[in-house]
């Protein structure tokens, strides 16, 4: 400070107009010249002039300058703001100004500045409210995946006034910030002095995402060298506990650690009366060491929520598994083994342009054109790694390799996968574009899509336009531009290859190879045979090299008729050097979407014969370079030009269609074997997804009916765990049609059932119905099964939607006593829940509460936690309705923490909202508005329309009237603990359907209860 004051006096003396307006603007986050002038002509005219404006934008109190606003030292920002703050009435007005002309700036640069002002008015209530601003950012970045506001957060944080630097909301921040952007270094300073409060560590467990690599540590109790002495002589022991990453030699005690950088461990021990803890950050190649006295017994606790008990004579362990997500790096197509060739369009360097001017802050489409194998995808890649880091890792990277079916859905489920927003998928066609969109515009990414080309015209126009208007950067690879005109400053083209290209890709490849006594000639008879095309030349020279003798590997390639790819594929694929199983096993490697496993390519290819882990085939593929390795080395896949003529060649095969029907029988097994509800089940058929599609779209080609519709019956609970909803409605549609045309009518209810879960759940309350009519009708004057209970007890949802409880009631009812006929125990559990609803809106609490306590008790006999906790909710919903808020609260954090156990994010929000409600119900706001802001994050996320009753009930607690039209965007707080990371796991399968929910009027139960405000009504929530 004292230095700021220094600068800030001797900058006074030569520019004192200079100063007084820095001081009344220094609450501002940016200062643009607009601001400027409005402040000297409200606040300091006509005392200062237009020269004072020109004085501070070059003055040395400024820390940066762009072409549109400055920025002062924050040294300097945090003295002249503490100046403005000795005189309130100055400090208002400079507020109220800032606040005039900031109005349509950026939401995060007004929650800094507002919080400034908070903190520097010191108004009654003032650091509580900077306490909700900056927790209300916290729970933005995590709901919703705020990059950009964790961005924000990191820079904006270290500007605030001191204040509101050390409020616990700002440490949170800081630690959720870290998290969503593994920037961990910016916590080494604060971990190594200590100086972090007890229980740091949980804090962080609560920010740092569930599935966030681990790395092992090895730990071990030493006896204090410094102690020997001491204890040998009769004196007391002392121990140290040593952490090394890796772990050093000798150490046989060894912990995961999530891998941040540094890793950071919390240590306590009990050394006497009061008990220690330190926090410790350790580097990946470096030995820390924590002196813990005399005690033997350490506890270790780490950022996933693990808890080690270190001991002189045990050791007990216990540690969760997690998976590490798919980086964006990893979905980029590897460089090529050679590493990349500068290409050159107009005398440019490609990349080197592409960089420049596909920045974050632009809205561009940028199309790579050029004909097959020319390198437009190599091209791309190299860019799209080189933007990782401006981009902060946010680059999507889509191919329609195969995939003559991708369309404008495809390209928004994509973004929102890759982008950490899944739930987006779940949504209905307009929903899902304009979350995509919001997504795009709040944190800003590189998106790139290959073989753009193979889309169909109509979706190709649609992808192109939603990119064009409503996305950010944006690259597509193609054959040939889209669009009418050809000469557009955003195409551009990548042609064959100079000489001084192919000089020194060829100069590259030969090097590592036996021929490169030969790259003289080599350079010009591979350049000339292959017309520039990378593609031909690499595989020119792989048959080349793999020939027996080279300089008769050379002859015969002369020019010849056709282009040069297709005469050097040919050359290829009939080469001696490729044995019959390798033939075999490339031909069916282009029925794969956009790569194989090596167990699915040999099942389907060489079945029974042939081994394609042999030097004779394996080798040989990936030798000649007629296909590549990727990933861990445990799949193949082709270049999108091999595919092709792969395909061609297919199709005129004699088993052609013998290798489809293998291909669709394989993986129609590998979808029934997969269909459990665990998260290992979901992960195995995502990993398999495009194929999975693709072999649906193969059975419908070779007419397999049967298969077809078994494996959309095996993929359903896939489809909707995942949020692939869409995928869902319209693979059911297909299955359907197969199972009509092929007479399989005993398949139609299950797919009606499914079809019209999903409509449940978008609450398409017409469609839905008509799904499950369908199922009773198909059954009809047959006696009653388990599809008919649950078609009935879906229906009687519908009526309870639409408060027909008459109707609801007769429905749930009929599908309770069709259940217990059949010993259908989950559906017997679900209709005594659902009747228990009815009852409560009748004003039955006694027989509801009576009803939802049975279904608890039946449901946990089942092990059914989903249907657990939604009774459990329930009850708390009574015991809130008769005063009981005790025991409301229970029963509501019960059903919470199963629900977090569950990820059904729903659910979490419906219990959320009730909760909120039981708040404000006894007052206690700062919670409600806590549990409000939740519920209202998960349910905006979800499109729920619910979201609108939370936003209502929001505004009332907080006095704010409410808008006509959609809800105000409000920000969302940090997850409870029992809605934590540790609990984030993915979702098993739903038996029930729960989708629909709605308020209940309140209920008079007779009981003497205190006054209150009208408030909303608590809502009822069907199994």
């Amino acid at each position: 400070m004292e230095g700021a004051a220094e600068l800030v006096a001797k900058t006074e003396k030569r520019f004192p107009d200079a100063v007084r307006l820095a001081r009344v603007v220094s609450i501002a986050s940016r200062i643009e010249p607009e601001l400027l002038r409005e402040a000297r002509l409200q606040l300091l005219a006509p005392a200062v002039d237009a020269g004072a404006e020109a004085d501070l934008w070059f003055s040395p109190l400024v820390q940066s300058t762009t072409p549109v606003a400055i920025t002062l030292l924050p040294a300097v920002a945090d003295l002249l703001r503490r100046q403005l703050a000795e005189s309130p009435v100055a400090l208002r007005r400079s507020w109220e100004l800032l606040d005039q002309v900031h109005q349509d700036a950026p939401a995060a640069i007004r929650l800094e500045e507002r919080v400034t002002w908070e903190t520097l008015s010191r108004a009654a209530g003032s650091l509580q409210r900077v306490e909700n601003e900056l927790m209300s950012a916290v729970s933005a970045i995590n709901e919703q995946n705020r990059l950009g506001l964790a961005r924000w957060a990191l820079r904006a944080v270290p500007r605030l006034p001191q204040e509101a630097r050390e409020t616990k909301a700002a440490t949170t921040l800081v630690l959720t910030a870290a998290a969503r952007l593994n920037a961990w270094h910016l916590l080494e300073k604060q971990i190594d002095s200590n100086t972090l409060a007890s229980g740091f560590i949980n804090e962080l467990q609560v920010v740092l995402p569930a599935d966030f690599p681990k790395v092992p540590v090895g730990v071990r109790l030493l006896e204090d060298v410094t102690s020997a002495t001491a204890s040998s002589s009769g004196g007391r022991r002392s121990y140290a506990i040593e952490f090394s990453a890796p772990p050093s030699a000798g150490v046989n005690e060894v912990i995961d650690v999530p891998g941040t950088a540094p890793l950071m461990i919390e240590v306590s021990w009990s050394d006497g009366a009061t008990p220690d803890t330190k926090n410790v950050s350790l580097y990946q190649g470096r030995t820390e060491t924590v002196a813990v006295g005399g005690s033997t017994t350490v506890t270790i606790r780490t950022a996933a929520g693990d808890v080690y008990t270190l001991s002189e004579d045990k050791e007990r362990y216990v540690s969760a598994s997690l998976n590490a997500p798919v980086s964006a790096l990893d979905r980029i197509p590897r460089p090529p083994s050679i590493g990349y060739v500068r290409r050159y369009y107009m005398s440019k360097d490609i990349v080197e342009r592409l960089t420049k001017e596909l920045s974050p802050d632009v809205k561009r489409v940028v199309q790579i054109v050029g004909p097959a194998g020319i390198g437009k995808t190599t091209v791309a890649a190299e860019f799209a790694r080189q933007l990782l880091d401006t981009y902060e890792q946010r680059v999507v990277w889509l191919s329609a390799a195969g995939r003559s079916d991708f369309n404008l859905n495809s390209l928004l489920d994509g973004i929102a996968t890759q982008l950490s927003r899944p739930d987006i998928r779940t949504l209905d066609a307009k929903s899902k574009a304009r979350e995509v969109r919001s997504l795009l515009r709040d944190d800003v990414a590189l998106v790139v899509i290959d073989d753009f080309e193979i889309i169909g015209p109509k979706e190709q126009g649609l992808c192109f336009r939603f990119l064009k208007i409503d996305g950010s950067a944006s690259a597509i690879v193609s054959r040939k531009p889209f669009g009418r005109s050809n000469s557009w400053k955003d195409v551009i083209r990548v042609e064959a290859m100079s000489p001084g290209e192919a000089f020194e890709f060829t100069k590259r490849t030969v090097i590592e190879g036996s021929v490169s006594g030969m790259f003289p000639k080599l350079t010009e008879q591979v350049f000339s045979v292959c017309e520039g095309n990378p593609l031909a030349m690499q595989l020119l020279l792989a048959q080349i090299e793999s020939a027996a003798d080279a300089i008769d590997g050379l002859k015969g390639m002369k020019k010849g008729p056709g282009d040069a790819l297709t005469r050097v594929f040919d050359l290829a694929y009939t080469s001696p050097q490729l044995s019959e199983d390798a033939r075999r096993a490339l031909l069916a490697l282009a029925l794969f979407v956009p790569s194989a496993s090596k167990l699915a390519l040999a099942e389907v290819a060489l079945p029974g014969g042939g081994d394609l882990d042999s030097p004779s085939t394996m080798a040989q593929l990936t030798k000649l370079k007629l296909a590549s390795e990727i990933g861990d080395g445990s799949r193949l896949a082709v270049d999108g030009y091999i595919r092709e003529a792969l395909e061609r060649r297919l199709f005129r095969a004699s088993n052609f269609n013998e290798l489809r029907q293998r291909f669709v029988g394989y993986f129609l097994r590998f979808a029934q074997h997969n269909s459990g509800p665990d998260a290992r089940d979901y992960d195995l058929l995502e990993s398999e997804f495009e194929n999975l599609l693709d072999a649906m779209d193969l059975a419908e080609g070779l007419r397999s009916w049967e298969e077809l519709t078994q494996l959309c019956i095996a993929l359903v609970d896939f489809f909707d765990v995942r949020g692939y909803w869409d995928e869902a409605l319209r693979r059911n549609a297909q299955a359907q049609r197969a199972a009509r045309v092929s007479g399989q009518k005993d398949q139609l209810p299950t797919l009606y059932l499914a079809s019209g879960y999903i409509y449940l759940k978008r609450r398409e309350f017409t469609k839905a119905e008509a799904a499950f009519r369908r199922v009773l009708k198909h059954y009809a004057g047959q006696p009653a099964n388990v599809d008919v209970a649950i078609a009935t007890r879906r229906l009687g949802s519908l009526a309870l939607q639409q408060e027909n409880l008459k109707l609801a009631e007769s429905f749930y009812s009929e599908a309770l006593e069709i259940s217990r006929q059949l010993k259908f125990q989950i559906g017997i559990a679900d209709n005594i829940h659902n009747l228990a609803i009815v009852k409560q809106e009748q004003g039955n609490l006694d027989e509801a509460r009576r009803l939802y306590q049975e279904s608890v008790e039946l449901s946990g006999s089942l092990n059914d936690d989903r249907s657990r906790a939604i009774s459990l909710h329930q009850l708390g919903v009574i015991a809130m309705e008769t005063g009981d808020y005790a025991e409301a609260e229970q029963f509501f954090r019960f059903s919470l923490s199963l629900k977090s156990k569950l990820q059904d994010r729903s659910g979490m929000a419906d219990t959320l909202h009730q909760l909120g409600l039981l708040y404000e119900e006894q007052g206690k706001n700062k919670d409600a508005e806590a549990a409000l802001r939740e519920a209202l994050g998960i349910f905006s996320q979800l499109g729920s329309p619910t979201a609108n009753e939370v936003q209502e009930d929001l505004n009332s607690l907080l006095g704010v009237s409410t808008p006509a039209g959609p809800p105000v965007a409000v920000s969302v707080r940090r997850p409870s603990k029992a809605a934590s990371k540790k609990g984030r796991a993915t979702a098993p399968r739903t038996k029930s359907a729960g989708a629909g929910r709605k308020k209940m009027r309140p209920i008079s139960s007779g009981r003497a209860r205190p006054a209150r405000k009208a408030r909303r009504a608590s809502a009822k929530v069907y199994r």
